[in-house]
């Protein structure tokens, strides 16, 4: 399953109650998990936005695949 969020696109894997989400086209190694299907797309923008104020917080740009 893919995902997009503020330019960002992330990939699920995983069922039934182990949901593996990575940011992706990032330099970046960025995952976490979620426990239901009805949690991914939440996750995912919590990922997004965490990443996001992270760069913010260490003065630089995300790091995006060309």
């Amino acid at each position: 399953m893919s995902l997009s969020y503020k330019g960002f696109r992330g990939e699920v894997t995983g069922t039934g109650r182990r949901f593996l989400v990575q940011l992706c086209d990032i330099d970046d190694l960025i995952t976490t998990e979620c426990n239901s299907a009805a949690e991914v797309e939440t996750t995912f923008h919590t990922l997004v936005d965490d990443y996001l104020e992270t760069c913010r917080r260490l003065g630089r740009e995300p790091a995006r695949k060309p």
